[in-house]
């Protein structure tokens, strides 16, 4: 427990990996002159404007992922590569932190900021619909499975690369095509939209790669082949059960 730090505060600042925004203070209980008086005596310390680690220590990643989120303000979530990393969507860390915001807050740049080995570079993003794509419950705050996969389709150079996307996601039963759809439906502009919405179906048969699209599309559909069947799971007993999936 942090000594001295009334039990609510403590308890939030444990919750969010021992960081804390000052905007949270005076309703956890704690005087923003007591904050003060933890910096200045190098018992805390600033990771971004208004954001503290409540310790001395370099934060490790997660406590990093939650400062960002602070810095943006309430109702902020942590999106596209940063929501695809804590998610499982992608087994690459991005050094910078993409962040979400509802397109009226009014924020001082973040990414403008003198920055330090302790806080990564902030990307801000904004939104009219912050409250529909934001994961109601998971922690740090972050878009849901399907927005995350979305926004990642609309930064792809190609519709290769925004397939790939699609298809991981779906592939690593993180979002079904249908919550995905969903989404697609639900936004305004979309780069891609009919190309994504008629890709949907054939990742919910199966299809999860660009080299399996591209059969479809450039042989089974153009030659008129039998419909393979995919994703069928075979079970290996040797050396010990396992399944695999082919087609």
């Amino acid at each position: 427990m942090l000594t001295g730090i009334p039990q609510d505060c403590t308890a939030l600042v444990e919750f969010q990996r021992g960081v804390i925004a000052r905007w949270q203070a005076p309703g956890a209980g704690l005087r923003l002159a007591a904050i003060d008086g933890l910096l200045r005596s190098g018992r805390w310390r600033q990771l971004y404007r208004g954001v503290y680690a409540a310790y001395t220590g370099s934060p490790p990643r997660d406590a990093q992922l939650w400062a960002a989120a602070l810095r943006c303000g309430p109702g902020a979530a942590l999106s596209h590569h940063t929501a695809a990393e804590l998610d499982g969507l992608t087994d690459q860390r991005k050094e910078a932190i993409h962040v979400t915001v509802g397109r009226d807050r009014r924020i001082r740049n973040p990414a403008g900021e003198r920055r330090h080995e302790l806080a990564p570079r902030i990307v801000l993003h904004r939104t009219d619909r912050i409250d529909a794509i934001r994961h109601p419950a998971k922690a740090p705050p972050r878009t849901r499975v399907a927005e995350t996969v979305l926004d990642l389709t609309q930064l792809s150079l190609t519709f290769d690369e925004a397939f790939s996307w699609l298809s991981r996601g779906c592939g690593r039963r993180l979002v079904t095509p249908q919550l995905i759809r969903t989404a697609v439906t639900t936004r305004r502009r979309v780069r891609w939209r009919d190309e994504i919405l008629a890709a949907l179906p054939l990742i919910a048969d199966g299809v999860h790669s660009n080299l399996e699209f591209r059969y479809v599309n450039g042989v089974e559909k153009v030659h008129g082949l039998p419909v393979a069947t995919r994703q069928a799971r075979l079970v290996q007993e040797t050396p010990f059960p396992r399944s695999r999936y082919l087609d």
